[in-house]
């Protein structure tokens, strides 16, 4: 454990436990690159209610990761952008996901015919919960590092 003086408040000083931060960091990078980053959902989230601000600010977040150097008041100001995006998937994207693809067997009209494509998007269909509940324990675990005062 290290002791850290948050850049906006040094007079305060918190036990936190660096390492834990930049593992979990890693972490929720690997699992945001790996899943979330991607440009079939990025063109899904076009009709979210996202600011579009708010990628480039998670990307930047996770960046952090491969630093030695963190500024923690601004990485603890952006753990809420990381919830709300969460937030707004869970609530937007996911109840209607298999339409939103194309593989619903509700709207036959609007169902990809290509044997790869269907498979590739049941595929994601299917891992996307299991990932969305991923990175949300990621964000969970790295607001603990955190004392409960001290998030926004």
């Amino acid at each position: 454990m290290d002791w850290i003086a948050l850049a906006n408040e040094p007079s305060r000083v918190y036990d936190l436990d660096v390492n834990g931060i930049r593992n979990c960091l890693g972490q929720m990078r690997e699992c945001f690159e790996s899943h979330f980053d991607q440009n079939w959902l990025l063109l899904l989230m076009d009709e979210l209610p996202l600011n579009s601000r708010d990628m480039p600010e998670i990307r930047e977040l996770l960046e952090q990761a491969t630093s030695t150097q963190y500024d923690l008041s601004d990485l603890k100001a952006r753990i809420p952008l990381v919830d709300n995006f969460i937030k707004q998937l869970v609530r937007y994207l996911l109840p209607g996901l298999r339409e939103k693809l194309g593989i619903s067997r509700l709207l036959p009209i609007r169902r990809i015919r290509d044997k790869r494509q269907l498979l590739l998007r049941e595929f994601i269909a299917y891992t996307f919960p299991t990932n969305l509940a991923r990175l949300s324990h990621l964000t969970r675990k790295l607001k603990s590092f955190y004392p409960d005062d001290e998030l926004p």
